[in-house]
């Protein structure tokens, strides 16, 4: 099983958060009624949008979620209700900082898999496996069974602390009985500002020409 946690942020500190678990071949043929068993109906009123279970191009089954947060402050609440507050994902932060011609974005989190995959636990859970533990209902090697994936995706050049770097974005790997620190920030230029200032520079210089010919005409004129 693939689990992935993504923070796709825009310029204006807006953005989506991305939840995806993917089960390859052999989990899936585990669970062939998965698409009427997986209840989302509560993800749903809490205002995610549900998309599979489908097999997709890299023939991994997946379920993906994904919510919008409205500012840079909200995305904490949003992470918070995929992690539980006292789940693994902890102190996800974007700061938005800009000057008239840039922007710039400051991503920051913790992933805290110290604790196995019991830390994704909760009561529910604990109540529907009766008197069995996470790991026990999985089995053993589970960092051989579950492979975790996070990504922060930002406008603009992107540095980070990530082993996995593109051009719009990082991205994490961390690992059962690890925790990991995730720090990226993206600077972008704004493009229109800079296009509407070159345009006012081009008139200016225009007119500037067009006023000394003029004056320079009127001196010859008069000599």
């Amino acid at each position: 099983m693939t689990a992935t946690v993504a923070v796709d942020a825009h310029r204006d500190g807006t953005g989506i958060v991305r939840v995806g678990v993917g089960l390859d071949a052999d989990a899936a043929r585990q669970v062939p009624d998965l698409a009427h068993e997986l209840r989302v109906d509560d993800l749903r009123r809490a205002g995610w949008s549900i998309v599979g279970p489908r097999q997709e191009e890299d023939g991994r089954t997946w379920v993906r979620a994904a919510k919008r947060f409205r500012s840079p402050d909200e995305l904490r609440s949003v992470v918070a209700e995929v992690s539980g507050d006292k789940g693994p994902f902890r102190d996800f932060e974007l700061r938005r900082s800009r000057s008239f011609f840039r922007s710039r974005l400051r991503f920051s989190g913790v992933v805290d898999l110290s604790g196995g995959v019991e830390a994704f636990d909760d009561p529910d859970l604990r109540g529907r496996l009766g008197s069995a533990s996470l790991s026990q209902a999985l089995g053993t090697a589970l960092d051989k069974l579950v492979t975790f994936r996070v990504a922060a995706q930002l406008p603009g050049t992107v540095e980070s602390n990530a082993p996995t770097v593109a051009d719009d974005g990082a991205l994490w790997a961390p690992k059962l009985g690890e925790q990991a620190t995730l720090r990226a920030q993206a600077e972008a230029w704004d493009t229109r500002r800079l296009v509407a200032t070159g345009v006012g520079g081009a008139a200016l210089v225009a007119l500037l020409i067009v006023v000394v010919v003029g004056v320079v005409r009127r001196a010859g004129a008069t000599r």
